[in-house]
């Protein structure tokens, strides 16, 4: 992994949580790592409680999940949970709708989870899951036009 952080110089490197075995491993490692929260289909970190015991024992950024929080809660509470706990450790979204898992906004119409994101100066990463182009793009010009600061 230091080889491929080398060559490309990524700004932060994703985990989840639940697959690793070892944090100090990734502590000693030197890399930029973020952990992410997890869905209902895991058993732990989905929660603020569960995370923040990763959070507060290692210097590790935090990708928030907003699909994973509306699969734990069904609504925006979650999200804010986590927002209003670790906003300086935050270094990333993850956003996509949620019907069963990363489903497209365009469908779902959750406008919420788009005006979540806009308002906080974090990067976002759309991770809909996606059929073809068409909906990429579908999806792309949902997302924007749903923003009111582009």
């Amino acid at each position: 992994m230091i080889a491929i952080q080398k060559k490309f110089n990524f700004e932060y490197i994703n985990f989840h949580p639940d697959k690793i075995t070892d944090f100090n491993v990734l502590v000693e490692s030197g890399l930029p790592v973020c952990m992410e929260n997890m869905d209902s289909r895991k058993l732990a970190f989905r929660s603020v409680e569960d995370m923040q015991k990763i959070l507060d024992q290692y210097p590790f950024g935090m990708v928030l999940d907003l699909n994973h929080c509306y699969s734990n809660g069904g609504n925006m509470d979650l999200v804010n949970e986590f927002w209003n706990k670790f906003e300086k450790r935050i270094k990333y979204f993850h956003l996509s709708g949620f019907t069963t898992l990363h489903d497209p906004l365009y469908k779902t119409k959750q406008n919420q989870l788009v005006d979540f994101v806009e308002s906080k100066s974090v990067p976002v990463i759309i991770e809909s899951m996606l059929e073809n182009v068409v909906e990429m793009e579908t999806e792309w010009h949902y997302i924007m036009d749903n923003l009111t600061d582009v």
